[in-house]
């Protein structure tokens, strides 16, 4: 019976997708479809270092492994979980790279690093609330000057 509802929740998961990103244009900063005013997109950001991997004083250089979360709302991205068998989650495409996003995300960059965020965390899923709450963890090594 598990094995249906996972083919059960795929299905709808599959339908969600289509809803949501039907029309959906991934260079616009999220708005409220329903409203005229421009939208302020508050984004939070969490950085969690896992080890420090090297730090060098006379370069004034640390190198740090760890995961860079960042988080945010599109109400264009919302569903009933009702209409959807209950689904409240479905994972996304996203990337730094604006051509391969299926959604919009912000650019964050830090102003002290040595090598740059794009190319130093992996692209990973970011997962979409019914709300339109989105979650993306990033992964990586991070190198700031100190």
């Amino acid at each position: 019976a598990s094995c249906g509802g996972v083919r059960q929740s795929a299905k709808y998961e599959q339908q969600i997708r289509q809803h949501i990103l039907t029309d959906y244009d991934p260079m616009v900063a999220p708005f409220d479809p329903d409203e005229e005013a421009l939208r302020t997109v508050v984004v939070g950001i969490g950085l969690r270092i896992t080890k420090v991997l090297d730090f060098d004083i006379p370069k004034a250089v640390m190198r740090l492994a760890g995961l860079m979360r960042l988080s945010w709302n599109d109400p264009r991205l919302t569903w009933d979980p009702k209409q959807y068998g209950n689904v409240t989650t479905v994972y996304t495409y996203c990337s730094w790279d604006r051509e391969l996003n299926e959604i919009w995300n912000p650019v964050v960059e830090l102003w002290n690093m040595e090598t740059s965020l794009t190319d130093s965390l992996a692209d990973k899923p970011a997962y979409i609330t019914n709300t339109g709450d989105i979650m993306w963890s990033k992964p990586g090594y991070f190198s700031a000057i100190c």
